[in-house]
């Protein structure tokens, strides 16, 4: 696979909108979280019931706050900072059970905001930014976010989010543009940072691209390689990513939307799946029912569970079967190339015919 193959046919539309949900059980933990929240503008019924965040709503919040520096400090712009771990976070932790990293951003974030402005009015190199921002328990991964989205450029280029991810796939594939790259290690990951953004630009002026539209094909390319998310989009839903379908009557092993157990999904002739659940589960699903729920979903983000609003599991229960499937029938629609993952959300593609 070459670069401009897996860049192809995604688009700045594609990156903007990558979406997370903002679940309001997964920051009870977080103090601060509510005051920024609200100085943001999002209501009570917001913090209550959840929201969408994508990357263009935190870019543009960034953009207004920025604007409003003059007049209003950086209040505003510390408050945005908060979005940043929600959208790459939104099970309110990094890693198994880790806080340290958003509590450290949630405490820093006057700090973050001071450096964030200063940073956008000088030039200088990428391991000057990363040198002077450091903070305990946030490493690269989430300082590139908030680098990322405060829209800084450096003497290399437009800083872009580097995660772990994006360095699966860079090891992985060794495109031509970037030649072989090291495996993720927090140290590999520190000192091939400013190579990353630097042969990133070079690469989407190669190629007619933007940056951010190769970082968001790295990572989606990282998610497929690696654990928990074993499976991507197919059929070129919306030619975001490929693999290769499951074969007819066939038997595979998956992993829950939420990584906790495997199940087993038999892929028949037909279109039918039936999935083997637990110790005696038993479900088949048609095929007619897993392209009536494509095509009802068709182009949304959705949550696979919520307690107001669509869901895959309010579907399955209206229109199917009132046995709690949508663990097992998302990790399906993402195999089958209906959707893919997006945190714990599904983006679906075009209508399927």
């Amino acid at each position: 696979m070459t670069l401009a193959e897996l860049i192809q046919g995604i688009t700045a539309e594609h990156v903007s909108e990558q979406t997370f949900r903002y679940e309001p059980r997964n920051w009870v933990a977080y103090e601060p979280m509510r005051e920024c929240l609200l100085a943001l503008g999002y209501t009570q019924a917001h913090l209550e019931h959840g929201f969408l965040l994508s990357r263009a709503n935190v870019t543009t919040a960034f953009r207004a706050a920025e604007g409003r520096a003059a007049t209003d400090g950086r209040q505003l712009l510390a408050a945005t900072v908060a979005l940043v771990p929600i959208w790459g976070y939104p099970r309110g932790v990094v890693g198994p059970g880790n806080r340290g990293p958003i509590h450290s951003v949630l405490h820093n974030r006057m700090e973050i905001a001071k450096h964030l402005a200063g940073f956008a009015t000088t030039d200088v190199s990428t391991d000057a930014i990363v040198t002077a921002m450091t903070y305990d328990h946030v490493g690269l991964s989430t300082l590139s976010k908030l680098l990322y989205f405060a829209g800084l450029s450096s003497h290399e280029g437009s800083l872009l989010i580097y995660d772990q991810m994006v360095m699966r796939a860079l090891n992985y594939h060794h495109f031509e543009e970037y030649g072989r790259w090291p495996e993720y290690s927090a140290h590999a990951q520190r000192t091939t940072y400013a190579e990353f953004i630097s042969k990133t630009a070079s690469a989407a002026a190669s190629l007619g691209s933007r940056p951010d539209v190769i970082e968001y094909a790295l990572f989606a390319e990282g998610q497929r390689l690696g654990k928990p998310m074993l499976f991507a989009a197919t059929h070129e839903v919306d030619a975001m990513v490929r693999v290769e379908p499951p074969l007819e009557d066939s038997l595979e092993e998956l992993v829950t939307f939420s990584g906790t157990a495997k199940f087993r999904a038999h892929f028949h002739s037909n279109g039918d799946v039936t999935l083997r659940y637990g110790t005696a589960g038993i479900k088949r699903v048609p095929a007619a029912i897993l392209v009536a729920l494509a095509r009802h979903f068709s182009g949304a983000i959705i949550p696979l569970t919520a307690k107001a609003g669509s869901s895959l599991q309010g579907w399955l229960e209206e229109n199917f079967s009132r046995i709690r499937l949508a663990s097992y029938v998302g990790q399906v629609l993402v195999r089958l190339g209906y959707a893919v993952r997006e945190g714990n959300a599904l983006r679906f593609g075009a209508r399927p015919d």
